[in-house]
């Protein structure tokens, strides 16, 4: 059972540059145990980033990022993480199976993998419901199974926060639905930050929405109806990008009727 008051993630006056550029600027920001929220933001507005620090590839040029109280290289493992884009050799012989074990992949003294390991994988595909596709290539999967074998990848690892780079972008409309019904039973085990576009949606199933230009301001999901929707994002909508804007003079978006 996940202790609903803890923050688990804390960014304390976070910046981060790509060569003197600046991505992020003083982030301060804290994610509960039981969180489940979206990251949303314009193109270059330092999502990516913000996942890349969680993850200890980026170090912050400023400021302090703690995950479990620890830095982000030493709590890698209870981080499961799920790329937008996966680039693979469609001609090479590796199934579902063997990509989910990738997840288990950690430094030894001896190689190959476990007993455990290999009946922790095959509990992450049976609760992204591919136990019958186990032995299939990856690269005969669709897009929606392959998907759902890249978070059991990132499930192997029995994490307690899950990181998502817009993880409906290449699946079609049943498979979106199908994968977010996963992902909220999931959530009541862990974790789960999404990077998403399409507000419509998160609105929907996540606690709150994370607006990442450079600057970070966090939305309950509870302020995006009614009367609060018309506030922030000038009129009824029925769905929200965030691909065009949120300005540093005022925090505004373009709404898609």
């Amino acid at each position: 059972m996940m202790n609903v008051s803890r923050d688990i993630v804390e960014f304390r006056n976070v910046s981060f540059s790509y060569d003197g550029k600046p991505a992020l600027e003083d982030v301060n920001l804290t994610i509960p145990a039981n969180e489940f929220g979206a990251i949303v933001g314009p193109n270059g507005g330092g999502k990516t980033t913000l996942l890349r620090l969680m993850l200890g590839l980026l170090k912050p040029d400023r400021g302090e990022l703690l995950l479990f109280g620890q830095t982000p290289a030493q709590a890698r493992m209870r981080v499961g993480y799920v790329p937008q884009h996966l680039q693979y050799d469609p001609q090479f012989p590796v199934t579902a199976l063997d990509v989910t074990l990738m997840g288990r992949l950690r430094p030894r003294r001896f190689g190959g993998y476990t007993a455990a390991d290999l009946e922790a994988a095959r509990g992450a595909l049976e609760r992204m419901n591919l136990s019958s596709l186990e032995r299939r290539a990856f690269s005969a999967l669709s897009g929606g199974e392959r998907q759902r074998a890249l978070i059991a990848r990132a499930l192997a690892c029995e994490p307690e926060l899950l990181l998502l780079d817009e993880p409906a972008a290449n699946v079609d409309p049943r498979a979106e639905e199908q994968l977010y019904a996963i992902l909220r039973e999931l959530n009541t085990r862990m974790a789960i930050l999404m990077v998403s576009h399409d507000i419509g949606i998160v609105s929907k199933l996540m606690r709150s929405v994370i607006c990442c230009n450079k600057k970070v301001v966090v939305h309950p999901t509870s302020e995006l109806t009614g009367d609060a929707i018309r506030d922030i994002y000038a009129g009824d909508v029925r769905m929200v990008r965030h691909d065009h804007r949120c300005a540093e003079e005022g925090h505004t978006h373009d709404a898609v009727r």
